[in-house]
């Protein structure tokens, strides 16, 4: 082994799959921001173009300052030096730091301003005040109660935050929070109403940008709406992607419909349908795709969902859990542009149904949504070939990306199953044990990356804890006991002093005293 470029506690598999055939479209060109080099050098990726990020916190000790470090400015996660940084308060040079990005300033109370830059530049970006406390509140304006009537009664139910996600939506180098609100979220076993889902986004000063109202067609729950905020067509500023459906409204409040190159669409009137049956669920009526301007809220693209519903039944289930099982990330799948990769269904079916998993890839360009990528297990849908069947029941309730194979395209990872883009083929190998809740990678090496699957994994925030009857066999038939020795000779020889976690706890400590397989 090199270096160890990176450790990340999870359990996988490497793609080696058999090749698949997908759609693919032409290769299209992008204006580029910024640009950074990651693994060793070889790749590049646009990035946000984002400011320094500092913060400063008022401590008993003084004034703590933490702020990024840039892409551009070290290889991640490959362990190099990276810049030293000039502290200035008040307009005065008061250090240089050399080993970090945080710096405590002994002697700053609440009244002092502070910046920080590469040293022997310019400062650039605006002086900031010092936080009383290690946070602050954003304002949230949470939306009206939701009332429904049925026959006999008639109900009301409160709104409450749900995910959030962030992202540069307007261009100004900070991040905004994007978040989610729901009513009456229901799990996708359990039946029930749910209010509309509305997405809200924040500037950090609590300046509310916009609301996206999804409509009664897209149902409140963990599983359901799973938007994505990211620069997806690379202008410099995020978007934000989700599921859609008939009724679903902009920020200006026009229907998502009005956006669509898709004739069907653009000329639907069914916008004030409702899909809803009797048990809460939506399992008929066109799903819709769509993207939104990230600073406005505006709907710039609707397309049909490319993973198409068909029914509930092809799924595994005749009442809909297994059918609007969403997961997605961001993804380099070509190595070059970012796409928005989404999975639906990932469970194996009930007794006597058959069932199906499916996932795409698409990306943004030039206003229009496009699916270059696509993958399903279902006879007749796109981006199905002989064979695919094979691979249902592989996924799980989370995805991880990562460039596994040091290829410069990044792969993505859900339980058992492993998708990457080759070429005009999508790749997926599976170790056939099914989902686990435990994934990723262990990247042990510049360009070697050993990953495992260990269906059976009880997980928490500082270790490991495997089961008795875990299959922990790592790709090339060592046993998953040998891997982390092997890791824990590479600490020791790098890091004799040891090697922090998050928890608190050397990382040595918690391979040796927490994995169990012996």
């Amino acid at each position: 082994m090199k270096r160890l470029a990176g450790i990340i506690i999870s359990l996988s598999l490497v793609c080696s799959g058999s090749t698949l055939p997908i759609v693919h479209a032409e290769d299209t060109s992008n204006t580029s921001v910024i640009k950074y080099n990651y693994g060793d050098g070889t790749f590049q990726r646009q990035m946000e173009t984002l400011n320094r990020g500092l913060v400063a916190i008022k401590t008993n000790n003084g004034v703590y300052l933490s702020w990024r470090l840039l892409g551009t400015e070290a290889s991640v996660p490959t362990i190099t030096k990276s810049p030293d940084f000039d502290v200035y308060k008040n307009g005065n040079k008061i250090a240089t730091v050399t080993d970090s990005t945080n710096y405590l300033d002994y002697s700053g109370t609440t009244s002092d301003k502070y910046t920080v830059t590469i040293s022997n530049t310019t400062p650039t970006d605006n002086d900031i005040s010092v936080q009383p406390q290690n946070y602050f509140d954003i304002p949230l304006d949470i939306p009206a109660d939701y009332t429904y009537s049925d026959s006999s009664n008639t109900y009301t139910y409160s709104y409450a935050p749900g995910d959030a996600s962030c992202g540069d939506l307007d261009g100004d180098g900070e991040y905004e929070i994007v978040v989610k609100w729901e009513a009456n979220p229901k799990d996708n076993s359990a039946s029930g109403v749910t209010g509309n889902v509305y997405l809200d986004a924040y500037k950090l000063n609590g300046t509310k940008l916009w609301r996206i109202d999804l409509g009664e067609n897209i149902r409140a729950g963990a599983h359901y709406t799973q938007f994505l905020v990211y620069d997806f067509d690379l202008d410099g500023k995020a978007e934000i992607i989700c599921k859609t459906a008939p009724g679903s409204k902009d920020a200006s409040g026009a229907y998502v419909t009005a956006v669509s190159n898709i004739n069907d669409i653009k000329n639907s009137t069914d916008n004030q349908t409702l899909y809803r049956n009797s048990g809460g669920y939506i399992l008929t009526g066109p799903e819709y795709f769509t993207a939104f301007d990230g600073e406005t809220g505006n709907a710039i693209d609707t397309i049909y969902y490319p993973s198409e519903r068909i029914s509930a039944s092809v799924w595994g289930d005749n009442y809909g859990n297994r059918c609007d099982r969403f997961i997605a990330d961001v993804a380099y799948l070509d190595g070059e542009l970012p796409y928005a990769v989404y999975v639906r269904g990932y469970y194996f079916g009930q007794s006597g149904y058959s069932a199906r998993s499916a996932t795409f890839g698409a990306r943004l360009v030039n206003g229009r949504l496009e699916v270059p990528y696509i993958f399903d297990t279902l006879s007749g849908q796109p981006g199905y070939s002989s064979g695919n069947e094979n691979y249902i029941g592989q996924g799980n309730h989370n995805m991880t990306v990562a460039d596994v194979d040091g290829d410069g395209k990044d792969e993505y990872i859900i339980g058992a199953a492993c998708f990457e883009v080759n070429d005009n083929n999508i790749n997926i190998a599976t170790t056939g044990e099914g989902g686990s809740n435990a994934n990723g990678e262990i990247n042990i090496a510049a360009g070697a990356t050993v990953n495992i699957n260990v269906p059976t994994a009880n997980v928490n925030a500082s270790s490991i804890m495997l089961g008795e009857n875990a299959s922990a066999t790592a790709v090339k038939g060592e046993k998953l006991i040998n891997v982390l020795q092997q890791i824990v000779t590479e600490l020791n020889t790098k890091y004799p002093v040891g090697v922090s976690t998050l928890a608190g706890r050397d990382f040595k400590e918690i391979l040796s005293d927490t994995v169990k397989l012996n």
